[in-house]
């Protein structure tokens, strides 16, 4: 029987699809074909080409020196690096302004938007109509040429249901009557109405590849996890469960980075990140944990590591329901305001790491009222409004009440948070003193959520993490959904209005104290405290700055670096040290 008899028996007795494994030259197709597969594979290896994910997430790297790494520990890893879409914190840190860039980028002092994928653009008298020219010497880290096209397609998302969008769908949403592509360097964007906050939401939103995403981008793109961004670090490696690394991108169109690799170390103990800093497997700890501050932060981090404190946007509050009997008059809320010794909840609580904070507004973005002071703590004169608002102890059990109503106030809070505990105690302590019953009730986000939105509820222990210039309409306007308190003030609806309309910065700041003062008169919410962050870096980096956006990697210099107890006097001087004296013999 000749082969080819002998093949096709075979093939009609095994039932499947066969192919004889006859010898012969490959055609100009195929050779191609092969061609191209090589390419991709080596892109692949070299992390600029993305693939899909199958278990781990890793690719081979080139080996990099350690004294070019710079290692950071974060404490929670990402499910994804695409800030588009709902984001964790690390997550976005991970992927903004490093891997994936915006149209504009805040200036690190005066927190105003600056030229940075587009190099300039105008604004048309009635604020409706923006024009933005982009920059001619971008490339996306596949090689492809960055175009008026990506910010056609990022800006269309927007209106796209099916992307599950964090805070820039709320945001955004309403604002855009349409987005066209003049040319391959320009963009014209048509508002539904003004809002003098699209310049701030636009430092703020990624632009993506539109060759590489296409119709959509789901939570199962590849982008997500294999992200291809225009910034100073390209996509490396992750290993699950371990780490992420950048590399740095030598075509970046802003300068090539001095740190040749960034690691991001996942280290969820506390205890473990600082120790590993001790070792000096870690460069950077973002975050010095409120129990190893300060007593842990002894002689050697002073050698060893640059300590930098930052005030990062957004606050911690209690939100009362403005429509509970209990708290409908606002000299109760007031009361029970100067009933909360804060400057007590930051150092014992926080152990200083937390600031007292009067309103909503991140100060160094020059909005709210920088003379406007917390309310103090003043137990005398909160009972005094008590009494006249007529909650007195009427029965002598050491509650006040009101029409037979005692003032017990039942206060919800996230089972998650762990701090709040040491803090509630304080205020319940206090409330206790002045006849007012204190009852924390923990649970889940979910059902918090439902009570909050259906009202159900008397008081909420909350946090409220924003950008540094965002619109307060969601939390404080009248119509708002997500006004939980149900605050309902003809003069706060007034000022949020003006504050989005107008296109002055200087106007806005002026709306913005009014509003300021306006809460802190009413107060639907206290304000108890804001962030307060010790970042610990080590001393070969310089130029390392940690602002409202984080810290800018690319910006960084590596310097070298003597040990501490090799150094001289005068580099100990500089870093606020002495030299120790010599121990008697």
């Amino acid at each position: 029987m000749h082969r080819w008899h002998q093949c096709v028996a075979i093939g009609l007795l095994a039932g499947v699809a066969w192919a004889c494994n006859v010898d012969h030259a490959k055609t100009p197709h195929e050779k191609e074909l092969a061609a191209r597969r090589l390419a991709k594979r080596l892109l692949v290896d070299a992390g600029v080409v993305g693939a899909k994910p199958k278990g781990k997430v890793t690719a081979s790297l080139p080996k990099i020196p350690r004294e070019r790494q710079v290692v950071i520990a974060i404490d929670a890893e990402p499910k994804h690096l695409n800030p588009l879409l709902e984001i964790s914190r690390w997550g976005h840190r991970i992927a903004m302004h490093t891997i994936f860039e915006s149209l504009l980028r805040r200036d690190p002092k005066t927190q105003e938007p600056r030229p940075h994928l587009a190099t300039e653009w105008t604004v048309s008298p009635d604020g409706r109509v923006y024009k933005f020219k982009l920059r001619r010497d971008v490339t996306w880290h596949d090689g492809k040429p960055f175009t008026s096209r990506d910010v056609w397609y990022t800006l269309g998302r927007m209106h796209d249901r099916q992307t599950p969008m964090g805070p820039f769908r709320v945001d955004l949403i309403n604002q855009f009557h349409q987005v066209d592509a003049l040319s391959t360097y320009s963009v014209r964007i048509t508002l539904a109405f003004p809002n003098s906050y699209l310049l701030d939401h636009l430092c703020e939103l990624p632009i993506m590849p539109y060759h590489l995403t296409g119709r959509s981008i789901g939570r199962g793109h590849r982008i997500n996890t294999r992200p291809v961004g225009t910034g100073p670090f390209r996509f490396g490696k992750w290993v699950r469960s371990k780490e992420i690394r950048l590399l740095r991108n030598r075509r970046y169109w802003g300068g090539v980075p001095e740190v040749a690799e960034v690691i991001f170390r996942l280290l969820p103990d506390p205890s473990k990140a600082l120790t590993d800093l001790k070792r000096g497997l870690v460069d950077i700890l973002p975050q010095v944990a409120r129990h190893h501050y300060p007593e842990q932060i002894t002689l050697w981090a002073k050698r060893r590591f640059q300590r930098m404190w930052s005030e990062p946007p957004g606050f911690n509050f209690i939100l009362w329901n403005t429509r509970n009997k209990v708290l409908s008059d606002f000299r109760v809320r007031r009361a029970l305001t100067m009933l909360m010794d804060r400057a007590r909840i930051i150092k014992e609580a926080y152990r200083g790491l937390a600031r007292p904070v009067s309103g909503p507004f991140y100060r160094p973005a020059g909005l709210g009222d920088p003379k406007l002071k917390p309310w103090p703590y003043d137990p005398v004169r909160a009972r005094n409004l008590l009494d006249n608002a007529g909650w007195r102890d009427r029965d002598g059990d050491k509650i006040r009440d009101l029409d037979d109503q005692p003032m017990r106030i039942v206060l919800l809070r996230p089972v998650t948070s762990t701090v709040m505990d040491d803090e509630l105690k304080v205020i319940a302590a206090e409330f206790k003193r002045s006849g007012v019953q204190l009852e924390p009730v923990q649970t889940d986000w979910r059902r918090l959520k439902r009570l909050l939105r259906s009202g159900k509820f008397m008081a909420a222990a909350l946090s409220y993490r924003a950008r540094p210039v965002a619109d307060l309409s969601g939390l404080f306007h009248s119509t708002s959904k997500r006004n939980y308190g149900r605050l309902g003030s003809m003069a706060v609806d007034k000022l949020l209005g003006q504050m989005r309309n107008s296109l002055s910065r200087r106007r806005r700041a002026g709306y913005s104290a009014q509003l300021e003062r306006a809460l802190w008169s009413s107060q639907p919410m206290t304000f108890v405290h804001g962030p307060r962050v010790l970042t610990l870096v080590h001393r070969r980096l310089r130029n390392v700055r940690v602002g409202s956006d984080w810290i800018r990697l690319d910006k960084i210099k590596i310097v070298p670096f003597k040990d501490p107890a090799k150094a001289t006097g005068r580099q100990l001087s500089g870093w606020g040290l002495k030299k120790p004296d010599k121990p008697h013999k």
